[in-house]
C-alpha cells in the first residue's frame, strides 16, 4: 500500500517530453489531478523552473522559424492580397517569437500555481561533495569531457538528498540516465522515466486495475484491438521522411511530396500502463509495434531539365521509393465503463496515437521501377477478355 500524498519530483526533460500540453487533456493534468485529491505533492528545484524557461525561450524561437518559413512558402501559392485576409493573417499574426514565447511562459507558471508546485531552493547543498564527484567521475558527471553542464542537475540531486530519505521517500521522475544514476541503491528515492508510471502504481490501488488489465490481456480483445490499430493506421494520415541524418545535422535522402501506405501487417501490443481511472472510464496505455509498407514519391531534380529563359522545369522527372517500417509507439486507449449489478463491461471509446516513420522505423528503402506501360495494357486486355468469356 502507497502512503499518500506522494512526494513527487519533475525534472526538466519531463516537460520537455511532454511538449509543453499543460491543457486539461495532457499527462500533466493526469499528475494534476491526484494533487487536487491529495494523493501527491509535486516538487520543483528553482533550476528546473529556470531551465525550463530558457527552453521555452529557444522553442519559441525555433518554432517562430518554422512560422516564418511556412508564410514564405504561402506566399508562392497565394498572393499577398489573399494572405492579408482572414484567416491567413490571424494564423501568422499570431505565430510570432515574443506571442508564443509568452503563451508558453504563462501556461508553465500556470501549472505551477494551480498544482500548488513546492519550489526547492539552494539551502543544505553540499558543494564539497558536489566538487568529489566532479573530479572522481561520479554521476551525474561520469566521464564525460564536458562536464561542467551537469552541474545544474549535481545541484539539484544534492538538494533532494539533503530533502528527503527513507522515513520521507520521494518519486523522481526524470528521463536523464546520468541524474537517474546519482540515485542508486540510495534509500527512499524512488526513480522513473515517465509520469505514466507513477500514475499506474498510484491506480493500482483502484479495484479496477486488475479489472482493466485482465481484460486487455484476454486473446478476443487483444485480436480485437489489433485489428482497430490496424484499421486506424491506414485510415491516417502517417507522415513518411526519407531523411537520413546524422549527429551534426548533415542530411542526404528523400524529400517525399507524396505518401501512400501500401501495407499494414504484423500488428501486436502489450500492456504499458493505466493512466486514469474513474467511475465513467479508464484510460491506458499500450505499446505497439506493426510492419509498415509506404509508397513514397519524390521529385527528381538530378533527373529534370530546367529551363533558365522560363524560370522552370520543361521536363520535370518523378521517382517512386518503397520503404519498409518496423515502428514501436505508444498508444492511449480510452475504455467506457457500464455497470450491471456485479458486472463490469469495457468499450473502447476511443483510440489514439502519434506515428511518424522516418530514419528510426525504416528497415529498408528501394527504388521502384517504373511499370512498362504496353505491359499493363496488355494486362488490362487479358482481364478484359477473361471478363468476357466468364459472362
Amino acid at each position: 500500500m502507497l502512503n499518500f500524498p506522494l512526494s513527487v519530483f519533475l525534472d526538466t526533460n519531463i516537460f520537455k517530453s511532454a511538449k509543453y500540453d499543460f491543457s486539461d487533456h495532457g499527462i500533466l493534468a493526469l499528475l494534476k489531478k491526484h494533487i487536487e485529491a491529495n494523493e501527491t505533492v509535486l516538487f520543483l528545484s528553482n533550476i528546473v523552473i529556470h531551465e525550463v524557461e530558457k527552453h521555452i525561450r529557444l522553442d519559441a524561437s525555433a518554432l517562430a522559424t518554422f512560422f516564418r518559413y511556412a508564410q514564405k512558402e504561402a506566399k508562392n501559392i497565394l498572393s499577398a492580397n489573399v494572405i492579408s485576409e482572414v484567416p491567413f493573417t490571424t494564423l501568422f499574426a499570431s505565430a510570432t517569437e515574443e506571442v508564443i514565447r509568452e503563451a508558453l511562459l504563462n501556461e508553465f507558471h500556470k501549472f505551477i500555481t494551480e498544482s500548488k508546485a513546492i519550489c526547492l531552493d539552494n539551502t543544505g547543498i553540499n558543494i564539497e561533495e558536489i566538487l568529489n564527484n566532479y573530479f572522481a567521475g561520479n554521476p551525474p558527471f561520469e566521464t564525460k569531457e564536458d562536464k561542467k553542464h551537469e552541474f545544474p542537475d549535481a545541484l539539484i540531486i544534492s538538494k533532494l538528498k539533503s530533502q528527503f530519505h527513507k522515513e520521507n521517500p520521494v518519486y523522481i521522475i526524470s528521463k536523464d540516465k546520468g541524474f537517474i544514476s546519482a540515485f542508486d541503491k540510495a534509500d527512499g528515492f524512488y526513480v522513473y522515466s515517465s509520469i505514466k508510471e507513477l500514475l499506474n502504481i498510484i491506480n493500482k490501488q483502484s479495484e479496477l486495475y486488475n479489472m482493466i488489465t485482465a481484460y486487455i490481456q484476454r486473446d478476443d480483445v487483444h485480436l480485437d484491438l489489433c485489428q482497430r490499430l490496424k484499421d486506424k493506421i491506414e485510415s491516417e494520415e502517417i507522415s513518411v521522411d526519407g531523411m537520413d541524418c546524422d549527429r551534426k545535422g548533415y542530411c542526404e535522402g528523400y524529400e517525399y511530396y507524396e505518401t501512400y501506405l501500401k501495407d499494414v501487417t504484423d500488428v501486436d501490443f502489450q500492456l504499458s500502463s493505466v493512466d486514469d481511472i474513474n467511475e465513467q472510464m479508464v484510460s491506458a496505455t499500450i505499446n505497439c509495434k506493426a510492419n509498415i509498407s509506404a509508397i513514397c514519391t519524390y521529385f527528381d531534380v538530378d533527373n529534370s531539365i530546367w529551363d533558365p529563359e522560363e524560370k522552370e522545369y520543361w521536363h520535370s522527372h518523378h521517382g517512386t521509393i518503397e520503404e519498409q517500417h518496423r515502428p514501436e509507439f505508444d498508444c492511449t486507449i480510452v475504455f467506457s465503463i457500464a455497470r450491471n449489478e456485479e458486472n463490469v463491461n469495457f468499450t473502447v471509446s476511443d483510440l489514439s496515437f502519434e506515428l511518424v516513420l522516418d530514419q528510426d522505423t525504416r528497415i529498408s528503402q528501394k527504388e521502384v521501377e517504373p511499370e512498362d506501360p504496353r505491359a499493363i495494357a496488355e494486362a488490362e486486355a487479358m482481364d478484359a477478355l477473361e471478363e468476357y468469356y466468364r459472362h
